[in-house]
C-alpha cells in the first residue's frame, strides 16, 4: 500500500483519538478495517481519494464472498463512512462514495429456549434443594428460588421484572399480576395454580 494511503489512515486515527477520545482497542479496529479496505482498492489501482460508490460496493461484496457476517460487514462499512466523511471535512474529497450504500442486513437471532425436559430438570433440582435445605435461612432462600422459578415459568416475565415486583405481589391470592415492563408500560399476566400455591407457602 502506498505511503499516501497510510498517511490518510493515520490522519483519520489521530482525529478519532484526539477529538472523539476513541479507546486504543477501537483505534486498532479502525486501523485494521481501513488497511483492509485501502488494500482492496489498491489492488484495483484505486486510491481512497478517487474511489467511487461502485468501488466501495465491490469491497462489501468481497467481504460477503469471504464469508464475513452481516454484523462484521456493517461495522466495517461504518468505519469506511467515518473515514470518507473525514476526508471530505479535510477538503481531500468533495463527496462520500459510501454515503448512499445500504448497510448489510443483519438477521435477528431467535431466542434460546429450554426444552420441556430441561424445564423439568430445573424444577426437580429446585425441589431437591428445598427438601434438603438445613436451617431456617437456607430453607427460606431455597423456597424463594423455587417460587421465582414457578412465577417465571407461569408468566413469561423477564428476570428484571420479577426482581422488581413489590412485596405486596406475594401477599394476596391473586390470579393475575400487574407487571411493569420496559418504558414503564404495565401489562397483566395470569398466575397458574402451582405458582399461586408456591406464593402462598412462601
Amino acid at each position: 500500500m502506498a505511503q499516501g494511503a497510510s498517511d490518510l489512515i493515520e490522519g483519520f486515527l489521530e482525529m478519532m483519538s484526539a477529538e472523539r477520545g476513541a479507546a486504543a482497542n477501537t483505534i486498532a479496529a479502525y486501523r485494521a478495517d481501513l488497511l483492509d479496505y485501502l488494500m482492496f482498492l489498491a489492488a484495483g489501482g484505486i486510491s481512497a481519494l478517487d474511489a467511487g460508490r461502485r468501488d466501495t460496493s465491490a469491497y462489501l461484496e468481497e467481504l460477503h464472498l469471504r464469508g464475513l457476517s452481516a454484523a462484521t460487514s456493517a461495522r466495517k462499512l461504518s468505519t469506511i463512512r467515518q473515514f470518507h466523511r473525514h476526508l471530505c471535512v479535510d477538503g481531500l474529497r468533495l463527496d462520500d462514495p459510501s454515503r448512499i450504500i445500504q448497510s448489510p442486513k443483519q438477521q435477528r437471532s431467535l431466542p434460546l429456549v429450554l426444552t420441556h425436559q430441561e424445564v423439568e430438570r430445573l424444577f426437580a433440582s429446585a425441589e431437591k434443594e428445598l427438601a434438603e435445605a438445613k436451617g431456617k435461612q437456607k430453607k427460606r432462600a431455597a423456597m424463594r428460588l423455587y417460587v421465582m422459578l414457578e412465577m417465571l415459568y407461569a408468566t413469561g416475565m423477564r428476570v428484571s421484572e420479577m426482581i422488581s415486583l413489590p412485596r405486596t405481589a406475594a401477599m394476596r391470592d391473586a390470579q393475575y399480576l400487574t407487571i411493569k415492563g420496559k418504558g414503564g408500560r404495565e401489562r397483566i399476566v395470569p398466575l397458574n395454580k402451582r405458582a399461586r400455591a408456591a406464593l402462598a407457602v412462601y
